[in-house]
């Protein structure tokens, strides 16, 4: 897609290479919720998927700098090298995960095949799944912060670059990419470090409800900020945070799927992002102009007010969403198995043997004293002439 798009010598093919190759063909939006729990497992996905944020907000940085140095160096395809680059960056990806990813279902989550194997059948499996609470409220929630995070990434600009008599900052175009970049910064040790942390300590929903709360505040404050430093600082507070929301939202929809069901859960929540990022920008900066020929100054209230909403709306449907998103779901218990020891939970007999030492016994009892409690009842309550097998400390009680 990339070499495809720096070909281009026109605008009709420049646009169906966009959609064919880098819209319709990438999957990337797809896949990554259900590969960063396949990577970090359901506790640490939300790490993995603001390592993946950093990442990208790294690139944000650099990439239009490259791009503009690279840009025209063929002149008969002018943008033809800084797509190359791009083209080079995501064959590296495609080699890096075709090594390094690790397999994908696990034996404890097989799919349904009911439906069958055909393409008719993965789109009924897939009809059912969406439709599962609390899956039509995520849908819906995805969409709504694609919106949101669009709508944001193009009211800023159109906002800072307005004049002082609309009640905007007067900036050029230098000062709102300086502005931009300092928010990716800001973005990158809050997605790295702060985000993880918090969401592991309160919970998905809890921090997602923050999140909401503190987008909440930074939009009600931006249309007032009169200075660069305090309306960086809110705008890095806003964009910081509905960042972080489509980091809970990815976590709280694998939460509340099975493995073998998350392909198709993630697909249609990422066309239902996709649908809202379209409307987002194409609204706004439409909204944005109608509300300042319509308000004057006060506009900018009125725009703003938007983002509120979207952001309350988000705090509500967080709060709604049920508690049991917080542990994963996606492996069924079997009644026969112990999850914890993956050992049949029925009776056996230890083998006793003869002869042995009471050193065994000590050893067996220091052991036990890290163990669990059980564990340690039951190495108690041994006689002194018995050996208890080593691979058996850590089995429960009640499977004995």
């Amino acid at each position: 897609g990339g070499i495809a798009f720096g070909l281009a010598d026109d605008f009709a093919m420049a646009l169906a290479t966009r959609f064919i190759f880098l819209g319709a063909g990438n999957g990337w939006p797809t896949v990554l919720g259900p590969v960063s729990a396949q990577v970090g497992g359901n506790s640490r996905q939300t790490e993995v998927i603001g390592m993946i944020f950093t990442a990208s907000n790294s690139a944000q940085l650099l990439g239009p700098a490259i791009g503009g140095w690279t840009y025209g160096l063929v002149p008969r395809f002018p943008a033809l090298v800084p797509s190359a680059i791009g083209s080079v960056l995501a064959a590296i990806t495609m080699i890096a995960c075709c090594t390094w990813m690790p397999p994908g279902r696990t034996e404890g989550s097989k799919p349904d095949i009911s439906g069958g194997d055909s393409w008719t059948g993965d789109c009924a499996r897939a009809f059912r799944t969406a439709l599962r609470w609390p899956l039509p409220l995520l849908i819906l929630m995805r969409l709504v912060s694609g919106f949101g995070v669009f709508a944001t990434f193009d009211l800023l600009p159109l906002w800072a670059i307005s004049s002082l008599e609309m009640g905007g900052l007067g900036f050029s175009e230098g000062d709102v990419g300086l502005f931009l970049a300092r928010c990716s910064v800001w973005n990158m040790g809050w997605l790295s470090c702060v985000m993880p942390r918090l969401s592991r300590h309160m919970g998905l929903k809890k921090f997602a409800c923050l999140s909401s709360a503190l987008a909440f505040l930074a939009y009600v404050a931006l249309p007032f900020c009169a200075s660069t430093v305090t309306a960086n600082l809110a705008a890095m507070v806003a964009l910081s945070n509905i960042t972080a929301q489509t980091a809970m939202g990815l976590s709280l929809l694998n939460n509340s799927l099975a493995e073998a069901d998350r392909a198709a859960g993630a697909g249609i929540a990422a066309t239902a992002d996709a649908i809202g990022k379209v409307i987002g920008p194409v609204g706004t900066a439409s909204f944005f102009a109608w509300s300042l020929v319509r308000f004057g100054r006060q506009g900018r209230l009125v725009a703003f007010g938007g983002l509120c909403l979207v952001q309350l709306f988000m705090l509500v449907a967080f709060a709604c969403l049920p508690e049991t998103l917080e542990t994963e779901l996606s492996v069924e218990k079997d009644p026969e198995v112990d999850r914890e020891f993956q050992l049949p939970a029925k009776s056996f007999s230890v083998e006793m043997e003869p002869g042995c030492q009471t050193t065994a016994r000590e050893t067996a009892l220091e052991e036990a004293e890290e163990a669990e409690a059980d564990t340690t009842e039951l190495l108690t309550g041994a006689a002194s002439d018995c050996h208890v097998p080593p691979q058996l400390w850590g089995i429960r009680t009640r499977s004995l």
